[in-house]
């Protein structure tokens, strides 16, 4: 459960440890996950190199104490014959262990720098999930669990394209992912949202690759604040007093140095700017046409805040490519082909939207029989009944859809429980291969 949904009445009177993956760890975890699938035979000498270390430590304890155990017996040891030998024996057991152990750790050290090779898609990848993590804060329901995250990564691993050179391997597998997580994400977003995953997701990556200025992005968002500002609006018939503010703040970070007095010296310059219909593709007036990126935007947001989802727009292809601007169509064989016998497909409708003539073409195409039930009362046993008929090793691989769901709790035998909310009409597909 998270922390904010725990009462403040609980907070005080226990302590919350917070389980959340790190960054790192989760770096190492998908670092694991690469390298296990692109050479087996490294990762499957790794594993057994640590359980080497692991029992030639154990040995090693075991001469330690076999060696204590002799030398606190009583009598003269260099008269106690067996002893003797033991020690001898424990020596050169000692000896070929620790032997055996530096030829390991060489080993081991030779594995870890080909696997620092794949740790940059490792680092990448890391960055791309603690950014859908964060849409949560949008909509409750974005929320995307780590196990399908790193299913995803390894379906990228399957099937982005080959290459010889490990670095070109890496690029067409990154590339592959983040477009497939892309594609995936979009999917279930709600429209308005789409353009403002794909900003952020853009942003991200671009703070993971340390090529975006805190103090920039900052002021992107807020504006900055201004109690008191001492410097007189040049274009008072045009620019608005806040717009004026913001100038003049954003002004104090060091890539603009000097727009307050150019805005000030020329301020005709940028009126053209602001008169234009489309100001995200108008030329920035003098040297300030240089900026790119982030920094447009900036600019942008100080003369037409109204044009700045368009400069949004325009910033995440210029960065990203236009795909990335671009979700997508509705897709239901996609979505099928991504699905299992435990992960049903759950659709979330907008009043008047019906899927129900997508779900029945799918099926025709693919030679499924569908098994429509509406739910209601007593309908709940009917619908466990389907679904265990649907799941069974030798069953007919028929779907089921569940429609008008409420709130639906069916559990099945060897499976796991289906629940379904906050949805006025929301078909479940229960896919069995």
């Amino acid at each position: 459960m998270h922390p904010r949904h725990w009462l403040i009445s609980a907070q005080v009177k226990v302590t919350l440890l917070n389980f959340m993956i790190t960054p790192h760890g989760l770096q190492d975890q998908l670092l694991g996950v690469v390298v296990a699938r692109e050479r087996s035979d490294l990762e499957k000498k790794k594993n057994e190199l640590v359980l080497e270390g692991a029992e030639n430590k154990r040995k090693l304890k075991e001469i330690e104490d076999q060696i204590l155990e002799i030398l606190s017996g009583e009598g003269n040891i260099l008269e106690n014959e067996t002893a003797i030998v033991t020690l001898n024996q424990s020596k050169v057991t000692s000896d070929d262990i620790k032997a055996k152990q530096h030829v390991a750790e060489k080993t081991e050290t030779e594995i870890d720098d080909v696997r620092r090779g794949y740790r940059s898609v490792a680092y990448s990848t890391q960055v791309l999930f603690f950014c859908i993590t964060a849409l949560e804060s949008i909509e409750p329901t974005y929320s995307y669990s780590l196990d399908w995250f790193i299913n995803l990564f390894v379906a990228s691993i399957k099937k982005s394209e080959p290459a010889s050179d490990v670095p070109t391997r890496l690029d067409n597998l990154y590339n592959h992912f983040i477009y497939s997580l892309y594609k995936n994400i979009c999917r279930s977003l709600l429209e308005k949202d789409k353009l403002l995953f794909s900003f952020v997701l853009t942003i991200r990556i671009l703070q993971g690759k340390n090529e975006l200025d805190g103090a920039e992005w900052l002021f992107f968002l807020t504006g900055g604040v201004s109690l008191d500002n001492p410097h007189e609006n040049p274009a008072q018939d045009w620019l608005a007093p806040k717009l004026w503010n913001e100038i003049c703040l954003l002004e104090e970070i060091s890539a603009f140095r000097g727009l307050r007095e150019h805005v000030d010296k020329c301020p005709h310059q940028w009126r053209t700017l602001y008169d234009s219909i489309d100001p995200q593709e108008e030329p920035l007036p003098g040297k300030w046409d240089e900026l790119t990126g982030l920094k447009r935007l900036c600019i942008l947001r100080c003369i037409r805040p109204d044009k700045v989802v368009l400069g949004v727009q325009k910033f995440v292809i210029g960065e990203m490519g236009e795909k990335f601007v671009r979700p997508p169509p509705f897709d239901l064989q996609a979505c099928y082909d991504e699905s299992s016998c435990i992960q049903p497909l759950v659709f979330v409708l907008a009043p008047g939207s019906d899927p129900m003539a997508s779900v029945l073409e799918a099926a025709e195409a693919l030679g499924r029989e569908v098994a429509p039930i509406s739910l209601g009362q007593g309908q709940g046993p009917v619908a466990e009944a389907l679904i265990a008929r649907s799941r069974k090793v030798h069953g007919d691989g028929s779907w089921v859809v569940l429609q008008n769901c409420q709130r639906l709790s069916v559990e099945v035998q060897g499976t796991f429980p289906l629940y379904v909310t906050d949805a006025t009409s929301c078909p479940v597909v229960y896919s069995m291969a």
